[in-house]
């Protein structure tokens, strides 16, 4: 609790991040929430991705912004051992996700290093997110064509109108992204998890 921080001296050398994993379980509701954002836990539209979170460090962080940069929770743990001072200790051997967003937690909205993030589903990556506009990669292709949705998040939060043909100016430059990508993972691939895990 806060209060504790505050009540043993050390609330101005500590920083609080609180953040959810995904969106809400509609079949639970009441107890898990709604959102007005379209999908929830386990879908990759903005409901199950979108989440909300707070960081509270007195003296260092200003109180009451709203940012609306992008951050991934993969970044807290890059930032995390850049401000305990041993980012040295992060390993070299090995692809870290996350990007170092002190410069968001320090100086607020417009501040983020992030510009895209990668939405898997299980293993298949089902979406990403440049900027402003999100591509939604669906199963199968159209007359041709792949199957996709594009989104622009800032005007269309609730993902309602994705026709890929209003965006086709995006479909490059995600083929890039995603390219890009898949590269990487040709040269890392991801980690093989045990089986009967999940």
């Amino acid at each position: 609790r806060l209060d504790t921080l505050k009540k043993e001296g050390i609330a101005d050398n500590s920083l609080v991040v609180w953040v959810s994993d995904n969106g809400p379980m509609y079949a639970f509701w009441p107890d898990s929430g709604y959102s007005w954002l379209r999908g929830g836990k386990g879908e990759v539209y903005e409901g199950g991705v979108r989440t909300p979170g707070l960081a509270w460090w007195p003296g260092v962080i200003e109180p009451g912004q709203t940012v609306h940069d992008m951050i991934s929770t993969t970044d807290l743990f890059t930032t995390a051992a850049r401000i305990a001072g041993v980012k040295d200790k992060i390993p070299s051997d090995r692809i870290v996700d996350g990007l170092d967003q002190t410069a968001l937690l320090l100086n607020g909205n417009g501040h983020g290093r992030r510009s895209y993030i990668f939405h898997y589903s299980g293993n298949r990556l089902a979406a990403v997110r440049m900027d402003n506009m999100k591509l939604h990669i669906k199963p199968g292709s159209k007359g041709g064509l792949p199957n996709m949705e594009v989104y622009n998040i800032t005007r269309d939060p609730g993902e309602k109108f994705g026709s890929m043909y209003h965006h086709l100016s995006y479909v490059v430059p995600f083929q890039r992204i995603i390219g890009k990508h898949k590269q990487m993972i040709k040269k890392y691939p991801h980690r093989v998890l045990p089986s009967g895990i999940f």
